[in-house]
């Protein structure tokens, strides 16, 4: 079996980021991850340049 250059937390993190710079909101955010906490959120969701705001007022 050949062993992946990505881990487990680096899929999760990426997949969150992703999700959050094409402005999924808050809520979206947190059901995927299954954070109950918006802080413990944004350890895991790291919004560039492109996506700055998509973390902060996305509440629909």
């Amino acid at each position: 079996m050949t062993r992946s250059p990505f881990t487990l937390h680096q899929l999760r993190h990426s997949r969150l980021t992703h999700a959050a710079e094409q402005g999924a909101s808050t809520p979206m955010l947190m059901a995927l991850s299954g954070h109950t906490s918006v802080r413990s959120l944004t350890k895991y969701a790291k919004v560039s340049a492109r996506g700055p705001g998509a973390l902060a007022g996305r509440d629909r």
